[in-house]
């Protein structure tokens, strides 16, 4: 049974470990293959060797660690995003074009009909 949950918990580790690494990686990098490629294949090793070499209690702690980061990250980006705006509305705000953008276009343009 023992065997059976440290291998449960190296594979959460991995995986969040994966996560976080790919997300730096994009982050701290500017999308570099390069760095993705090597960086996060180390990191998730080593991270999983030093999970390995502990003693029983620091295991578990070293091993929930990347774990409740990811999770803290969940909960953040679920709160800050919380509601899901449509993707041309999305697409619009990075591209600078609002609401009030439009309508001043629209009003220029209805002024510009009546003076004729």
């Amino acid at each position: 049974m023992e065997f059976f949950l440290l291998v449960l918990l190296l594979t959460l580790v991995s995986f969040s470990m994966a996560v976080l690494c790919y997300g730096l990686t994009l982050r701290f990098f500017n999308g570099s293959k390069l760095a993705r490629y090597i960086l996060t294949p180390l990191l998730v090793v080593g991270w999983d060797f030093l999970v390995v070499i502990q003693e029983q209690t620091l295991r578990w702690v070293l091993g929930l660690l990347p774990i409740a980061v990811v999770g803290i990250l969940f909960l953040y980006a679920r709160k800050k995003y919380a509601e899901d705006p449509e993707p041309l509305e999305l697409a619009r705000k990075q591209n600078g074009f609002t609401m009030d953008r439009k309508m001043r276009r629209y009003q220029k343009k209805n002024q510009k009909k009546s003076k004729k």
